[in-house]
């Protein structure tokens, strides 16, 4: 959640109104508020820190929430890139953020995208012994690379090609 984004009164008066528009369960409200603090944010040299990132993910959701998958997408992939251009590219959040990409593409039926996306979110974890939260049966499947042990929410890529309709002409 983007808690950190508190910078000047305004900024805090704002974040905290949109914070609450969405606690009511306002989100088309809470997102023209959120929409209203970037600017803000960006003024006050504050666009190119994580707390800037935050509000980009928070506005994410939102937008997924309201089932506008492409903006969702649109403001997840700024997160992300955000934090890769502060450095950090392999962090927990950042690994988070990548995910949520990844699922945002999955939402827009960019399924080769959002599996390469999650592969390479995946691929990063094990490679950094971070592991926590995923199991180690799940963790074995990957170093096998067992694509018929990978869950249903993703699609392999040979089911992809498969499912691929082939006209002949």
């Amino acid at each position: 959640r983007a808690r950190n984004v508190m910078q000047t009164p305004s900024v805090e008066c704002m974040t905290a109104r949109a914070m609450l528009s969405e606690a009511q369960g306002d989100l088309r409200t809470a997102s023209r508020e959120w929409e209203a603090v970037l600017p803000l944010l960006e003024t006050q040299g504050v666009g190119t820190s994580l707390a800037y990132a935050s509000a980009l993910a928070e506005l994410a959701t939102i937008y997924a929430s309201l089932g506008d998958a492409k903006r969702g997408y649109e403001y997840i992939h700024r997160s992300r890139m955000q934090r890769e251009l502060q450095g950090y590219k392999d962090t927990r959040g950042a690994l988070t953020a990548k995910h949520n990409e990844a699922m945002a593409l999955w939402n827009l039926g960019e399924l080769q995208s959002a599996f390469a996306l999650e592969t390479d979110v995946l691929n990063r974890r094990i490679e950094r012994d971070s592991i926590d939260g995923l199991t180690a049966r799940w963790n074995e499947r990957m170093q096998r690379r067992d694509e018929a042990a990978l869950p249903t929410a993703f699609v392999t890529p040979s089911a992809l090609k498969e499912a691929e309709p082939v006209i002949d002409l």
